[in-house]
This record gives structure tokens, C-alpha cells and sequence, in this order.
């Protein structure tokens, strides 16, 4: 069950990556070539998968480093940023995937309130999200001047994980039916099927929701 309320084929727990020295320090690498390119004064991250990547990279570019909450503290200084920088300073913010964008919209408006100017988002992995809910957040960014990028996709990585027999077709297949229609793909007769070949292999896969 994902946190906004509907079922998903399967977890996608790239947030793991980290636990892996070469994988993490390939990533980091990546991340770094790629703000290296930007006119930034702060690394971001996002509470809480982006946090851990981004204070690597502003340890290693030397910049300062702040996170931005998904929700404004409610007590002491109340604030959505945690961390110290100058007013209107530049920031990229950093965190593992976008799916429907809400979040991300509300950070970096809630940022800009707290006077941290967010000018580009860097993604390690695109969810894949369907080509509506793509061309509405992507509107919503160009109006407020702000870039988005990301290292991976999601297609790549589920190509990659079929090769070695980490997922079935029969899961991505799930997936793609997900991203179009996050609330209602399960409901479908095609996915009705999938769902019991699944059921064959649930000693190895297990699915939301099985």
C-alpha cells in the first residue's frame, strides 16, 4: 500500500542503494557531475530519502547543506527548511524519485516562503509517471523557473532487473498499468490475470497486495 492510499504492484525499495559502497559511490559520482553544472549556492534534500545523498554531495562539493521537510514544523522556528543559508540563496534539491509531484510542489513553494530559492530538482530514478500527471507537473515547474533531472529511469532499471531475474515481465507489466492509473490499475481484467500468475511465484515475488 503506498503512503497516499492505493496499491502498487510491487516495492520499489531503491532507497537500499546506499547500503551498497560501489553502487552508492557510482551514484554520488553521478550526482556531483551533474550540480557541478549548476549555479547553485546550497544542496537540499528531501525529507527523508533525499537527505542521506544530498549531505554526501555537499560534503564532497563543500557547500552548504539543509533538508526540506514534507510538512512546516509546527513549534520553535517553524520552518520547512532545517539548516542555515543566506536569503535568496540557490538550492538543487535532491531526493529519490517523483511520482505524482504533489509533495515536491509543496516543498518548494513552502522553501521559497522560508526564502530558499529551489532552481533545480535532481531525481535519482523518473517513477515513470503517466503523461498527464508528467505534463502538469512540468508546467507547474517551467512557471516557477525550476529545472528537474533525473540520473535513471525506472524503464532502464526494470529492463536491467528482468536480464538478471530480479523481476518477472509479468511485474512490470503491473507496473506500466500502475503509472497510467494509480488508483484503478488493479481493478482491470489484464491485471486480474497477472495477479494470479503472480500468486505462482509468491514464494519469490510478492506484490502489494497479495
Amino acid at each position: 500500500m503506498h503512503s497516499q492510499g492505493f496499491l502498487v504492484p510491487y516495492y520499489f525499495n531503491f532507497r537500499s542503494a546506499g547500503a551498497l559502497p560501489k553502487l552508492r559511490k557510482a551514484l554520488v559520482a553521478e550526482l556531483i557531475n551533474e550540480i557541478k553544472k549548476y549555479k547553485i549556492d546550497v544542496i537540499a534534500g528531501v525529507e527523508s530519502a533525499g537527505m542521506g545523498w544530498a549531505a554526501i554531495v555537499a560534503d564532497r562539493l563543500n557547500k552548504p547543506y539543509v533538508y526540506v521537510r514534507k510538512e512546516r514544523k509546527k513549534f520553535l522556528n517553524r520552518r520547512i527548511v532545517e539548516g542555515c543559508f543566506k536569503p535568496g540563496a540557490r538550492a538543487v534539491l535532491i531526493d529519490d524519485t517523483i511520482l505524482l509531484g504533489k509533495t515536491i510542489r509543496s516543498m518548494a513553494m513552502g522553501a521559497k516562503r522560508d526564502k530558499l530559492q529551489i532552481t533545480n530538482i535532481l531525481l535519482l530514478y523518473t517513477a515513470q509517471p503517466s503523461v498527464a500527471i508528467y505534463t502538469t507537473l512540468s508546467r507547474w515547474l517551467n512557471k516557477q523557473h525550476i529545472a528537474i533531472k533525473a540520473l535513471l529511469s525506472k524503464i532502464e532499471l526494470s529492463d536491467l532487473f528482468i536480464k538478471q531475474g530480479t523481476l518477472i515481465p509479468e511485474i512490470v507489466e503491473l507496473n506500466n498499468m500502475y503509472m497510467i492509473n494509480p488508483y484503478g490499475w488493479h481493478k482491470l481484467r489484464r491485471a486480474q490475470k497477472l495477479l494470479l500468475i503472480l500468486r505462482k511465484h509468491k514464494r519469490k515475488f510478492r506484490p502489494a497486495g497479495l
